[in-house]
């Protein structure tokens, strides 16, 4: 048997082993709302998409809330991005967020209207360059500016 097919044969056979690891990793869309649902009691539910490019994975997480009161609201995002900073899988470099009256449907669909985050978000000082379209946004190094480290926060 020539070099070549022996390594290519190696590479086959070790490829399950290799991708084991992959598979049993945790999921954006399992773990993420879970943390995000238990760290407030006005979230009642959570949907997580993400995004895979070149630089790593975006995540946009909707928030379903029973309340849609001022201070409310500003609990909800701010224990909501600290949440889903902590139960990313893996260091996100973006995060997204946005808040919708409960309860979920059974098609989340991102681009129906959501509620108006605007007061709240100027409250936390997430308004000017991070709210759009009353969708929170902002790059890993400004969430981790405001919230610790993900690596910190994972601990």
């Amino acid at each position: 048997m020539n070099n070549r097919i022996a390594a290519a044969l190696a590479v086959v056979l070790a490829t399950p082993f290799a991708l084991s690891g992959c598979v049993a990793a945790p999921d954006f869309h399992t773990v993420v709302p879970a943390a995000v649902v238990a760290s407030n009691p006005v979230i009642e539910d959570a949907f997580t998409a993400t995004s895979t490019g070149i630089a790593g994975v975006g995540v946009w997480v909707r928030v379903y809330v029973t309340s849609t009161e001022h201070d409310d609201l500003v609990r909800v995002i701010d224990s909501a991005l600290e949440a889903t900073l902590a139960a990313s899988p893996v260091r996100p470099v973006s995060v997204r967020l946005d808040v919708a009256a409960s309860p979920m449907p059974g098609e989340p669909n991102m681009s129906q209207p959501n509620i108006s985050i605007e007061d709240a978000a100027r409250e936390l000082d997430l308004y000017d360059g991070h709210l759009s379209d009353d969708t929170i946004s902002g790059t890993i190094d400004f969430f981790e500016e405001r919230y610790g480290t993900w690596e910190e926060l994972r601990q």
